[in-house]
């Protein structure tokens, strides 16, 4: 009869397992560092696009004209607890009335950095414009009235022959 040959069990030595445990922790590092970084990202991408919001809202009050079509220095408008500022530069173009008016908004990202949105847009001058409460203008013919009647048939013959 042959006796069974007993292998010793071969555990991880110290080294193996001091080598993988700074492999773990410097994956967990980097992964950690990954998650600050996207969830910067992620905060300065909503900032911008809350800038980009605010910016077209102002550019609305300038075509709207609830603020005046003019160029202003630095101002600040308070938005759900974060404090954004905002400039207008408004130029005359070379058509009278057409206006160009650039916005800008920014505020610090809180990560040493400004995030600014500049947007411009021509505008005609609210003063120039219309109004549905203003009145049709008169025609210097009189009333303006169109007929639709028409008088006679219309048909055709034919003649076989």
């Amino acid at each position: 009869m042959v006796a069974a040959r007993h292998q010793p069990r071969r555990g991880l030595t110290l080294m193996e397992v001091l080598v993988s445990l700074a492999i773990f922790l410097f994956a967990l590092v980097a992964i950690g560092q990954l998650l600050n970084f996207g969830t910067d990202r992620a905060l300065e991408a909503r900032y911008t696009q809350q800038a980009a919001f605010l910016c077209q809202s102002k550019l609305n009050e300038l075509s709207f004209g609830s603020i005046p079509l003019q160029s202003a220095g630095e101002a600040s408008f308070d938005d759900g607890g974060l404090t954004w500022n905002w400039t207008v530069d408004c130029n005359q173009g070379d058509v009278a009335g057409l206006w160009t008016a650039k916005v800008s908004v920014y505020r610090d990202s809180g990560f040493g950095q400004q995030i600014k949105v500049t947007m411009s847009k021509m505008i005609l001058d609210p003063a120039n414009r219309g109004s549905t409460y203003d009145s049709p203008p008169v025609s210097k013919y009189g009333t303006s009235s169109s007929s639709d009647s028409s008088s006679g048939s219309s048909g055709s013959s034919s003649s076989g022959g």
